[in-house]
């Protein structure tokens, strides 16, 4: 197929075939949701609306078009979504630990400035200021958190 076949092809096809490449688009995005697939979507229900508002447009001029809208859609989406969203992650789930700091725990065990503490259920390594002492079952103050071991406030 020749070049001008191909975009004699491309200017054939009614705005409906389009705007279902657009939604088959979508849906795709919906199946695997990555902000990708979504904005080639839109682009092709823009140029359905322009193809069935404007008939008669060379294949060339579709293309090229569908294309450019295609690519500033995807770069301006992708701007927009990276400028409103915040890389803080908005559960604990990886990060544990840093919400124990300033709670309260029960001694499980201590020995020489070591032992454990529970907190909601869950027992945890700790360590306490040189010369501090425990006893089992005091509740103690945490004061920061040194990579799975607790510190525990004098």
């Amino acid at each position: 197929m020749s070049g001008s076949a191909f975009f004699a092809e491309i200017a054939a096809i009614p705005p409906w075939y389009w705007f279902a490449f657009g939604v088959l688009l979508l849906a795709a995005e919906i199946l695997a949701p990555a902000f990708i697939l979504i904005w080639p979507g839109f682009a092709a229900m823009i140029v359905a609306l322009v193809v069935w508002l404007v008939p008669g447009l060379s294949g060339e001029v579709i293309t090229i078009g569908f294309a450019l809208l295609a690519l500033a859609l995807t770069f301006a989406g992708r701007a927009m979504f990276n400028r409103t969203s915040d890389d803080v992650p908005t559960t604990g789930l990886n990060a544990r630990t840093g919400g124990l700091v300033g709670r309260r725990a029960k001694v499980i065990s201590f020995n020489q400035g070591e032992g454990h503490v529970e907190v909601g259920g869950v027992q945890w390594p700790a360590a306490w200021p040189e010369g501090a002492t425990a006893e089992v079952g005091d509740m103690v103050k945490i004061k920061a958190v040194d990579g799975v071991r607790l510190v525990i406030e004098a």
